[in-house]
């Protein structure tokens, strides 16, 4: 006695579920599909990136941080009495729709201060915020007539506030109010989160700038900025009219991957490149002697391989 087998054909629908059609009748032939098409993605740097960010983003959250987003156009106001972040190493636009969209923003700090100013004049003054943005920057010095964009540049950064108390006190625990080394604290979790050792910068303290006062700042070892952190001054917020102080800590990041995996082990990303433009030189002379190789092998014996590479 024969027994036929039922077979059920399936389909996929839009949303990737599969569905069963009516089944065949008895002893009708098999539809199988001579191709199957498939495609492979490689993540690639921007998903990489991505993840890296949504991981101290969620790290961040929970620590208690919002976080928030500011529009890249900002007053000039903000850089008319600095020297670092000066106007004219802004990118300004020729036709503003007012002067609070003037220029493009060289920090993020200002749009931070905003956003502190907002919520302390509702009543709401222990804040914690992080932001990820670009900053954008011109210098005169690079400028070519061949390449119009060779004067203009931007950094990715992540920005830290912290505002009011720490703690709110309880029956448990003494109020605290927030202070450099808890914001301190938070940027070296940052780093411990990413794989980035401590080991390989350099820290320095009590850095009073144009923007923080009492700042520390950790340095690679080509003298690169990677993060930096410190206490707002005193005339910035009274432009804000923000009653007490306010810490803020900015760290940079790398412009790829690559550099990211060199930086722990001092590698400078030219050395690397000259290594690996110095073997796809020499890669088909390389090519050419194991082909040999393979050659006497196949054709001498393993013997022929003990008389080294062949002439010319």
């Amino acid at each position: 006695m024969r027994a036929a087998a039922l077979m059920v054909r399936f389909s996929t629908s839009m949303r990737g579920r599969i569905t069963c059609r009516e089944p065949p009748k008895k002893g009708s032939l098999i539809d199988i599909p001579s191709t199957l098409n498939s495609t492979i993605t490689v993540k690639g740097e921007t998903d990489r990136s991505n993840k890296l960010q949504n991981l101290v983003g969620e790290q961040l959250a929970g620590c208690g941080f919002n976080e928030v987003l500011n529009n890249s156009l900002t007053k000039i106001s903000y850089y008319s009495d600095l020297k670092e972040n000066s106007v004219e190493r802004g990118v300004n636009v020729m036709n503003p729709l007012s002067s609070d969209l003037g220029i493009m923003r060289q920090t993020l700090l200002f749009g931070g201060l905003e956003n502190i100013q907002h919520n302390a004049n509702r009543k709401v003054e222990d804040l914690r915020f992080f932001e990820y943005g670009n900053c954008y920057y011109f210098d005169p010095s690079r400028r070519n007539p061949e390449k119009t964009l060779s004067a203009y540049s931007e950094d990715y950064h992540l920005g830290l506030w912290l505002a009011g108390k720490s703690k709110t006190g309880s029956w448990i625990h003494a109020e605290e109010k927030a202070d450099i080394y808890t914001l301190k604290a938070h940027v070296l979790n940052i780093f411990k989160r990413t794989g980035l050792s401590l080991s390989a910068l350099k820290m320095q303290e009590n850095i009073n700038g144009e923007l923080l006062s009492a700042a520390i700042t950790y340095t690679d070892h080509s003298g690169k900025k990677v993060a930096e952190i410190g206490i707002v001054r005193h005339d910035i917020l009274h432009k804000f009219d923000i009653q007490g102080d306010v810490f803020y800590a900015r760290a940079g990041k790398f412009a790829s991957a690559l550099e990211a995996k060199l930086f722990p082990d001092n590698v400078p990303l030219a050395l690397y490149d000259n290594l690996i433009a110095a073997v796809r030189r020499h890669v088909g002379g390389l090519n050419r002697f194991v082909s040999a190789c393979v050659f006497h092998l196949i054709g001498d014996g393993v013997g022929a391989l003990l008389l080294g590479p062949p002439e010319g």
